[in-house]
């Protein structure tokens, strides 16, 4: 069970990434802002799914969950950072997302 938190632990690192790649709150300019999230990037985002997939169960089951594990962060970072507005049909996107990767592993 340890590999969902991998899962989320890459998921979550992903989204903080884009979030300071949005954001850019040390105003650098393109490059060296992407060598600074070289280093995050490699040591949450990959390191985070390469073990998750490694250890998941199944392929299938690794790639759905963590297409739901993303969009969940993705929705969070949005809301609680951006603050941007929840409205219904993102609501629903996330729960047919984490349904249907429900659905789509059993």
């Amino acid at each position: 069970m340890i590999w969902i938190l991998w899962g989320i632990y890459g998921a979550v690192s992903l989204s903080l990434v884009n979030v300071f790649f949005r954001l850019n709150p040390w105003h650098f300019s393109f490059w060296p802002l992407l060598l600074i999230l070289v280093i995050p990037t490699t040591l949450g985002t990959q390191v985070g799914f390469f073990q998750f997939f490694r250890q998941a169960p199944g392929f299938l089951t690794a790639w759905f969950l963590g297409s739901a594990l993303n969009s969940i962060a993705g929705f969070a970072a949005a809301v609680f950072i951006f603050h941007e507005q929840p409205n219904f049909l993102n609501v629903i996107g996330v729960a047919l997302i984490l349904a249907g990767s429900f659905l789509l592993t059993k």
